[in-house]
């Protein structure tokens, strides 16, 4: 038998399609997208940003559970767990964290001062409630990531 022998490999890669299946149908979809017009008419980043921080340091205290952990890598291990709870799928690129995907990817293509900034503000919630002083969400964007990295913080 020759090494190469049976079925080629099959490649697969991510879809750009997003599918929804809900029975009955919801559109929160329409929901976000109405909610986003609404607070970029009346200028709400300020307060889209407090409340997606606090949304964010709430994620991390779920994500800590009772007692910290003890190692950096274990943290680590909890600070990638909250971000794929959220559907960010995190991943670890040369010089900073990057997201496969954006939770809000159809309201940010709508909307993307809005959206991204409140992800960012989101992210900058995680990363205070795990104490982590030395990270912080930016603004990156790149084709196929979420908008939002996260990087060493600048020395200020």
């Amino acid at each position: 038998p020759r090494p190469s022998a049976g079925r080629p490999a099959k490649p697969y890669r991510r879809s750009a399609a997003d599918l929804d299946l809900q029975v009955p149908a919801r559109r929160y979809d329409l929901a976000a997208s109405l909610l986003a017009e609404a607070v970029d008419a009346v200028g709400g980043e300020r307060e889209l940003h407090a409340s997606s921080r606090r949304a964010g340091r709430a994620a991390a205290d779920e994500a800590m559970g009772p007692a910290p952990a003890a190692s950096g890598a274990a943290t680590t291990r909890r600070l990638f767990g909250a971000l794929r709870g959220r559907g960010y799928e995190p991943y670890r690129s040369r010089d900073c964290i990057r997201l496969r995907n954006c939770p809000f990817h159809a309201v940010a293509e709508e909307y993307p001062p809005v959206i991204c900034g409140m992800s960012q503000a989101f992210l900058d919630g995680v990363l205070e409630g795990f104490g982590d002083k030395e990270l912080a969400a930016t603004i990156d964007p790149r084709p196929g990531d979420c908008c939002v990295v996260i990087r060493r913080a600048p020395f200020v």
